[in-house]
């Protein structure tokens, strides 16, 4: 004798995802064209995105140690996949990824450490911001942003160290906050203090 099954139960509409919930959509169209097709695909990779952004920050509490995070390689092309998932896209093919906080310069050592303690990533879209990728880029673009290509200097870390640091920085809420206060103001140069864009020798008066 077979056994018994009952009929399968729907998955309530409040508990299924975004891509479930397009396929139902996609389903219930007569005459379905390329472009039904073509939106429930980017659905699809819409959420695989969401996704990965969350495991990518989970994995960070849960499995990794503190020295890790420290030794975390950053990856541009990560961080703007990240950011783009979190509602920061692309606003240029100009554009580079900028980790706010350096994934190799030794002068951000202080600055990882800090990252490291309240378990953000060096890749979280919280530590990207969207930069021209030079100067003449800035002026192609007509951007009040910081040229990509003159921000890794050592004022910059210098600036930076003023911002975050213990024990100002006291906890994960704060530290997100003082990122995106600094990217406020990387986007718009004019904000940053005159020494932070001097090169390399120069004398610094203040």
């Amino acid at each position: 004798m077979l056994p018994h099954h009952g009929m399968p139960i729907e998955k309530p509409y409040v508990f299924k995802s975004l891509t479930e919930r397009a396929i139902d959509k996609f389903v219930g169209i007569e005459k379905p064209t390329a472009a039904d097709l073509n939106m429930l695909k980017v659905t699809g990779q819409v959420e695989a995105g969401v996704q990965e952004l969350l495991g990518y920050v989970h994995d960070g509490y849960s499995n990794k140690s503190r020295t890790e995070l420290e030794e975390e390689v950053h990856n541009s092309q990560k961080l703007g996949a990240r950011m783009a998932v979190a509602g920061d896209t692309k606003p240029h093919s100009l554009c580079h990824a900028h980790a706010i906080i350096s994934g190799g310069h030794p002068l951000a050592a202080t600055l990882r450490g800090i990252l490291a303690k309240y378990k953000i990533r060096i890749d979280d879209s919280d530590n990207g911001c969207w930069l021209p990728e030079n100067t003449e880029a800035k002026r192609i673009m007509g951007s009040a942003a910081v040229p990509h290509s003159r921000i890794h200097r050592k004022n910059y870390y210098r600036w930076m160290d003023t911002y975050i640091r213990l024990p100002i920085t006291k906890d994960e809420s704060h530290c997100r906050f003082q990122l995106i206060m600094i990217k406020s103001r990387l986007l718009n140069m004019v904000s940053l203090p005159d020494y932070v864009m001097l090169p390399a020798g120069a004398k610094i008066t203040s």
